[in-house]
């Protein structure tokens, strides 16, 4: 950047260097900042806007990090005892006339389908992969993945939310930076990151074009767009503050996210204790029940 500022080119035109670092949303703002003058005023609230999604992103991950690492820690064990620990039981239980519980049975069975069968497995868990990464990123795959996504209980109502506060704070960063509302939501529509907000953003930009109202062409999609955004930006174009009004609905649904993102947090705990137990209690009794039953034969 320095050399392509040295050689008299724009700082927009030196990031235009590097699209793999810098968005064309990041562009438009510098953008328009070097066109009215305030790049100083404009690139503050880029790195604003820029820290508060980094921000959410990152209490996302760290949210989902103890339940991923708990439930990795069980298939783990999960498959340590059915591989190698239940397999050695197998010849104790063989030689003796002992009836069998339906725990242990199921253990017994899985063990041996997996020790023979793994190859198999691993060729379809493979193959699945694949298939998946090639459907998601077909353009008809995408769009459908994106809006499944949507759907998931308690994953997707965040994920709208942190859509919803994509759109708004870029659009809202866009207009301010002095951009016209078709170039602000042609930006928006490829920085939202999901496909279904982008085609629909797109949609609206189009009947925009035609004369109707932003808030207008996104009320018919609540799904996607709640009707408090919407109401709020009519009153932002009602009363000329387009650009204020999504910062704020941005400060709003980010508030939102952090609470609901606390919240999940508390209640996973407990319900991680009850999903350990019932596993621990599960094996317990398909391992040390025949071997209680042993002993007392034994005896």
């Amino acid at each position: 950047l320095a050399s392509e500022l040295e050689h008299g080119r724009t700082l927009s035109q030196g990031m235009g260097k590097f699209p793999d670092v810098f968005k064309e949303t990041e562009l438009g703002v510098v953008r328009s900042g070097e066109a009215v003058g305030h790049l100083e005023q404009i690139l503050f609230k880029l790195a604003d806007n820029l820290w508060k999604q980094s921000n959410i992103i990152m209490n996302l991950k760290s949210a989902l990090v103890y339940p991923l690492a708990v439930v990795a820690a069980l298939l783990i064990g999960a498959l340590v005892m059915t591989i190698f620990v239940i397999p050695k039981m197998r010849t104790v239980f063989a030689e003796s006339s002992l009836s069998l519980p339906p725990t242990t049975r199921i253990l017994l069975a899985a063990g041996e389908f997996i020790g023979n069968a793994w190859w198999f497995i691993a060729i379809i868990l493979i193959f699945a992969a694949i298939v998946f990464h090639l459907y998601v990123n077909s353009t008809e795959g995408r769009f459908s993945w994106d809006f499944h996504k949507l759907r998931i209980p308690f994953i997707g109502s965040i994920l709208r939310k942190i859509y919803v506060m994509r759109f708004v704070d870029t659009l809202g960063l866009l207009v301010e930076s002095g951009l016209p509302i078709n170039q602000s939501l042609e930006f928006t529509a490829n920085s939202i990151g999901n496909e279904v907000y982008r085609v629909k953003t797109y949609e609206a930009l189009g009947r925009i074009q035609e004369g109707q109202k932003l808030s207008a062409s996104l009320a018919d999609a609540p799904f996607l767009f709640p009707e408090t955004v919407t109401n709020m930006l009519a009153v932002a174009e009602q009363s000329a503050s387009l650009g204020d009004l999504s910062n704020q609905i941005g400060v709003h649904y980010q508030r939102e996210i952090d609470y609901t993102l606390k919240n999940a947090t508390t209640v996973l705990g407990p319900i991680l204790i009850l999903v350990i137990g019932v596993t621990v209690a599960f094996f317990a009794l398909a391992i040390l029940s025949p071997i209680f039953s042993l002993t007392q034969s034994v005896q």
